[in-house]
């Protein structure tokens, strides 16, 4: 048995990198020969299925050059062996999607000048299929209209009959581990079959530990191989995100990046203009800054104000003034209720081990300084709130401190890997605990 593996190790160490061999031949134990079956014992399911398909057949075809009589079975530890039945699919009806929303379509999507690009990109995959846009990586804040692009990608596909589409929500494996642990390269496969498009949202929040990475760039080489459509989105550029493998961040940029920028007030102006005339409210330029200076960046709260203020004035008439709309907004009806301010403060005094009232206080020590900075940018880029009303919710700090703090943290972020990974692990404890 041991003249028969170390023939094998061998010969796999001479055609196999080193990091290869080390990362997938070196676990490997054999265990006993019974009756000509070689037996190895492998760390997880995963590690089984890289064996199986990538190494068994060249293993085999060195025994029998050699004329060595074996036959080899695959063993997982006893608690991988009490796991789900290999070909046993769980949570892929829950995890992957072949419907979608049928009201967020490309002629439903509010187009401005700060996500324009990202539209068009949306629409000419679609309308016209170039590699050169293969794989089409949408990224910017959240509640801009990233997952709204996708879901009007796989309506365009199913409508048109132009192959089956399939959505993926990343946020979903942060929330549910058992889905991470329970998930299979052969089941995700299978799961996606025919797929013409894969549409892969929040790729930034896909869980670090485990195998899901790795089943993620197998799956991107295979429909990549096969000329398959990829989409994916994120709150971050590809290589700003430490937390993934560095060759599936690779893979993410090499086709076509379509950023959403952050707004500025006049092009939310204008977009608040656009959704007040489309639900026939009559509005005022005053009143339409005033929504724009007062409401969170993103579509989802500024679809509830203005579900808010056609309330109002179905119930009215006409539309209040300026005083009695800020009293009107600041109701429960337009404050999201997943995540606050107040809840960014808490998980970052968490991480950085601190109390709330030194976290809000007058300290500049160094640490106390980069925690207050990483909860002003979390809370500008989870909620898109006002930086006046950041700067309030810190200790009453002027807006310029907190502009100054969102890009001292975006700088870091792009420097250091460690603090990125901090600021990353914080912003997974808030998805994963607000369900966001």
């Amino acid at each position: 048995m041991t003249s028969v593996w170390s023939s094998i190790r061998q010969f796999l160490q001479q055609q196999l990198s080193a990091d290869d061999f080390t990362q997938w031949v070196h676990p490997v134990k054999a265990r006993i020969l019974d009756g000509g079956d070689l037996i190895l014992q492998v760390p997880t399911r995963f590690h089984s299925e890289w064996i199986r398909e990538h190494y068994l057949p060249l293993i085999y075809a060195h025994c029998e050059r050699e004329r060595i009589p074996v036959n080899i079975r695959l063993r997982l530890p006893a608690k991988e062996e009490r796991a789900l039945p290999y070909n046993e699919p769980s949570y892929q009806s829950r995890l992957i999607s072949d419907e979608f929303q049928p009201s967020q379509t490309f002629t439903t999507f509010v187009v401005a000048p700060f996500n324009h690009f990202a539209f068009a990109a949306a629409r000419s995959v679609c309308e016209v299929p170039s590699l050169n846009y293969n794989p089409l990586f949408i990224e910017g804040p959240p509640g801009l209209g990233k997952t709204h692009l996708l879901q009007a990608m796989g309506n365009y596909f199913t409508e048109n009959q132009a192959g089956s589409a399939v959505y993926i929500e990343c946020r979903k494996f942060l929330e549910d581990q058992l889905a991470s642990h329970n998930f299979s390269l052969l089941q995700l496969r299978n799961s996606l079959g025919d797929v013409e498009i894969l549409l892969i949202d929040d790729v930034h929040l896909l869980p670090s530990d485990g195998n899901l990475q790795q089943y993620f760039l197998e799956i991107f080489n295979d429909l990549y191989n096969q000329e398959k459509v990829l989409v994916f989105t994120g709150t971050r550029l590809p290589q700003q995100m430490p937390e993934l493998l560095s060759s599936l961040r690779s893979r993410l940029s090499w086709g076509l990046i379509a950023r959403i920028i952050e707004p500025e007030i006049n092009h939310w102006s204008h977009l608040m203009e656009t959704l007040l005339t489309q639900a026939e409210i009559p509005y005022s330029p005053q009143v339409c800054e005033f929504l724009a200076k007062s409401s969170p960046l993103n579509f989802s709260a500024l679809g509830k104000s203005v579900k808010r203020l056609k309330e109002i004035f179905q119930e009215r008439g006409e539309l209040p003034d300026i005083k009695q709309l800020r009293h009107f907004l600041s109701s429960k009806h337009t404050v999201p209720d997943e995540v606050s301010i107040e809840t960014i403060q808490g998980v970052v005094c968490e991480a950085y081990n601190v109390s709330r009232e030194a976290l809000l206080g007058s300290c500049k020590s160094r640490l106390l300084v980069t925690a207050r900075q990483t909860g002003m940018y979390l809370s500008r880029k989870l909620l898109g709130t006002t930086y006046a009303s950041i700067g309030a919710t810190f200790g009453n700090r002027d807006h310029s401190t907190v502009i100054y703090a969102c890009r001292k943290v975006v700088a870091e972020i792009k420097r250091n890997r460690d603090f990125a990974e901090l600021v990353v692990q914080i912003e997974r404890t808030l998805s994963a605990s607000c369900g966001k």
